[in-house]
């Protein structure tokens, strides 16, 4: 039978595991967000542009 200490060290040990999976995800979950505004944020000045252009082509 384990002790009290092993079982509160096994405990112990998956709380890290947990909370390391859980910056880890949060790390990612940040890039992702990161990546797709970046995306969104280039979209938008590509269409900034070109209405620009379009606007000084009326002129």
């Amino acid at each position: 039978m384990r002790s009290i200490k092993e079982i509160r060290d096994d405990i112990e040990k998956a709380i890290r595991q947990i909370e390391k999976k859980i910056r880890l995800n949060k790390k990612i979950a940040i890039k992702n967000y990161v990546k797709k505004y970046k995306r969104l944020l280039d979209e938008f000045r590509e269409i900034e542009r070109v209405s620009d252009s379009n606007f000084k082509w009326n002129d």
